[in-house]
């Protein structure tokens, strides 16, 4: 069945009902016959037949796990649990062991035999820190996340414990653990997200990887991402947020005109505790030229296409930005940008950042512009979005070699956000993007009390005092952040003119969060594909939390707050040909009407139903559903807040939590 995560039901102070409220443990309820039948019309909860519970949580030698534990996953017929604790138990056998991590105990992940009453632990204790387990239905493949005590990567690992395919479980010859991602089958800027070991509560729904229980399909949650945590890129000044601000604002004009070559050169620094290979020199484009790229020291021990960036050793890359054929010389400030874009074996050497160089021919020595420059033409973009509440920028200013940043920070593509920017400054507000990344949006459907009026492009700002001189005037800018891709993307605010140009760059960087499966046996050499799509392929923003069929064909998912499925393969031929995705997370009644949000999917072992859960909304409690064709309710047995639903394969039994 899919991972059940929830050890025990909860007292309504958060308490475990009949467990002591300092350790937390996993326990096996055997011979359940029925834990709710769904989804006929449900009266109050029910319980029949005989139910044993046993300890899960435990060593080979019986002890319980001296930590909490939680987390478990089941085989289809109970006969293994896996689970994650930080305790160290006793165990008959063990993955491959690293070095003593000294007096880290990092979270790890066990599988308990309950007929056999033996305990097998399935990840390195001295080498990652492991959680959110799932397992086939055989018990026989688990997955989990894991991140690395000392190199900080995370990555999702597959241990086989029968890999020889014959003979028993967990011998020293059958098991075998295998790091799955981090490879060139990993989607471009994969990032694995790493999972909260109490994420267990509300609608979240279950983070870390889902085996199906055939045992052949892997999906897992990540983000793609092109800033890289273990690989930064810095100069001597003028990088912030992912952009490089290439030339100083206000250095290329020579009377009246842009002129000259300005260089940067750009050093790319490994935190990680293993080399980064990138695959040849990076890639620049825009109006900028790679002219040096050099790694210190050398390597030979790789192809001559791949340089290895040695923990601590720096790779130093040399930009050339010319002014004289870039720039439009007709007083007009204007901003050009381009990208620097790094290739490699794994993703600690995948990053897009954007580099930015401003034309100023504002600041002349002869004489100043006397007419108002027109500014460019806008992108032509899509509407604003109706109801979008302005929020404060949330990254604070910035300063970019000389020039205001101000940082808008990581984006979901596919969800737009509105947010403002004070601005002041004496002449005229103008505002260029070479996409549609931000927008210059004037005054919202409601602005924020309290706040200057609306900036508009083509304003004049500055007022005259008593004395006769100009003041700064002030109006609040509202920007529509909405990132196209993968990547970070700069546009330019300037106030001014006669001389007098104020700059402030607005960055944006564009991620998605995704689900991504591959294909078994051997996981690792498969391509992962994003399978959290529409029908047409494209990626719904803000996905997560899958839950597979058993043969991997349909998948459920949450994305934009609802919960959705997935037909991965129409033809159901093996073909591979991605089918219908409908929204799933439907209230009861005509129609689809949908919750606010709902989230902790649960598919059925043949795709046909989900069950999901509504968080609490005003006075209506936390709910769970089962949606098929139509949509029941089926926690109306729980006096309060119900949540994480866990579907049994065949469908017919749904297990809950309610307080």
């Amino acid at each position: 069945m899919p991972r059940g995560h929830r050890p025990a039901a909860r007292s309504h102070d958060g308490g475990l009902t009949g467990m002591t409220r300092r350790t937390r443990a996993v326990l096996a309820a055997g011979l359940l016959v029925t834990l709710f039948a769904a989804p006929p019309a449900l009266g109050a909860l029910q319980v029949t037949g005989r139910t044993e519970f046993r300890l899960a949580s435990a060593g080979s030698d019986g002890v319980p796990a001296g930590a909490d534990s939680g987390q478990p996953a089941l085989s289809a017929n109970g006969t293994y649990t896996a689970f994650a604790s930080p305790a160290t138990l006793n165990v008959g056998a063990s993955v491959p062991q690293s070095a003593s991590a000294g007096s880290f105990q990092p979270t790890k992940v066990y599988a308990r035999g309950r007929l056999a009453g033996t305990t097998t632990l399935l990840s390195d204790a001295a080498g990652v820190d492991a959680d959110a387990p799932s397992m086939s239905g055989d018990g026989r493949l688990v997955a989990y996340d894991a991140v690395g005590i000392f190199s900080g990567t995370k990555q999702i690992d597959v241990v086989n414990r029968q890999a020889t395919g014959r003979g028993a479980f967990d011998t020293s010859a059958n098991l075998a653990v295998s790091t799955v991602t981090g490879n060139a089958g990993d989607p471009h800027y994969q990032r694995i997200t790493a999972c909260s070991f109490f994420n267990e509560s509300g609608t979240r729904g279950g983070c870390g990887p889902q085996l199906s229980a055939d045992g052949g399909t892997l999906a897992y949650p990540a983000q793609l991402s092109p800033v890289v945590p273990n690989l930064s890129v810095s100069t001597g000044e003028g990088v912030s947020g992912n952009v490089v601000d290439f030339v100083p604002f206000g250095t290329m004009t020579l009377g009246g005109a842009s002129a000259g070559t300005f260089t940067v050169t750009l050093r790319y620094s490994n935190f990680s505790n293993t080399p980064i290979q990138l695959i040849g020199p990076p890639v620049v484009t825009g109006p900028f030229q790679l002219t040096g790229f050099t790694c210190n020291p050398p390597t030979s021990d790789v192809a001559p296409s791949v340089q290895a960036i040695v923990p601590g050793q720096p790779c130093t890359a040399t930009i050339v930005f010319d002014a004289s054929q870039s720039c439009p010389g007709n007083g007009q400030t204007v901003v050009r940008t381009g990208d620097i874009v790094t290739d490699a074996t794994t993703a600690d050497g995948q990053s897009d950042t954007e580099l930015v160089a401003t034309c100023s021919a504002n600041q002349q020595t002869s004489s100043f512009p006397t007419t108002t420059q027109t500014p460019p033409p806008p992108p032509a973009c899509a509407p604003e979005p109706a109801g979008l509440s302005a929020a404060p920028a949330p990254f604070g200013d910035g300063d970019n070699q000389g020039t205001q940043l101000v940082d808008f920070g990581q984006a979901e593509v596919g969800r737009p956000v509105l947010e403002w920017v004070p601005v002041s400054g004496i002449g005229q507000v103008s505002f260029q993007a070479n996409d549609c990344s931000v927008q210059f949006v004037g005054a919202p459907a409601v602005p924020q009390a309290g706040l200057p009026p609306a900036c508009h492009p083509g304003q004049e700002l500055g007022t005259v005092d008593d004395s006769g001189h100009q003041v700064a005037s002030s109006c609040t800018g509202y920007f529509l952040v909405t990132p196209q891709d993968v990547n970070t993307r700069a546009a330019l605010l300037t106030v001014g003119g006669s001389g007098n140009v104020q700059a402030t760059y607005l960055a944006v960087t564009g991620v998605r969060s995704v689900v991504v499966a591959r294909h078994g046996p051997n996981f690792a050499a498969s391509q992962g594909t994003v399978i959290s799509v529409d029908g047409n392929g494209n990626p719904i923003p803000g996905a997560g939390a899958p839950s597979l069929s058993a043969n991997g064909r349909f998948v459920a998912f949450t994305a934009l707050d609802q919960v959705w499925r997935h037909d991965r393969d129409r033809a159901g031929d093996g073909s591979g040909l991605p089918g219908a995705t409908n929204v799933a997370s439907c209230l009861p009644g005509p129609g689809c009407q949908l919750p606010v949000s709902a989230g902790s999917p649960s598919i059925s072992g043949d795709g046909s139903s989900i069950a999901f859960a509504t968080p609490p909304t005003g006075s209506t409690q936390g709910q769970v559903y089962v949606r098929r064709t139509t949509t029941v309710l089926v926690s109306a047995g729980g006096n309060g807040a119900s949540q994480a639903p866990v579907r049994s394969q065949d469908g017919s039994t749904l297990a809950f939590t309610s307080f």
